[in-house]
C-alpha cells in the first residue's frame, strides 16, 4: 500500500498524467486485491 501511496504522491506533483486515468487504475488494482483476498478466504474455509 504505501507503494501506491509514493506513485500517487510522485503523481500528484509532476502532474503528467490524466487523473481520472490514475484513479481508475488505482481503484481497480485494489479491487484486485481484495478480490483475491475474498478468495483466499473462501479457499482456506
Amino acid at each position: 500500500m504505501p507503494t501506491i501511496v509514493k506513485k500517487v504522491g510522485l503523481v500528484l506533483l509532476t502532474g503528467g498524467y490524466d487523473f481520472k486515468r490514475v484513479i481508475s487504475r488505482l481503484s481497480k488494482r485494489l479491487r484486485e486485491e481484495r478480490d483475491r483476498q475474498l478468495m483466499e478466504e473462501i479457499v482456506n474455509e
